[in-house]
């Protein structure tokens, strides 16, 4: 995730507010993964991310 973005719309593709920092991708069969997190940072703009860590 960066920081500091300026507004919502700075940072959305089509419908979707922000982008996932973790994205497996659709074609993957199997995936395993342990303690992951994502954080944020947002000191002057209210943002809103739908998925911080999408999968299919």
């Amino acid at each position: 995730m960066p920081y500091d973005m300026p507004s919502v719309d700075a940072w959305k593709h089509g419908k979707t507010y922000g982008y996932a920092s973790y994205k497996v991708s659709n074609h993957v069969k199997t995936h395993q993964a342990w303690g992951v997190g994502i954080y944020n940072v947002f000191y002057d703009a209210p943002i809103v991310v739908d998925q911080a860590i999408e999968t299919s």
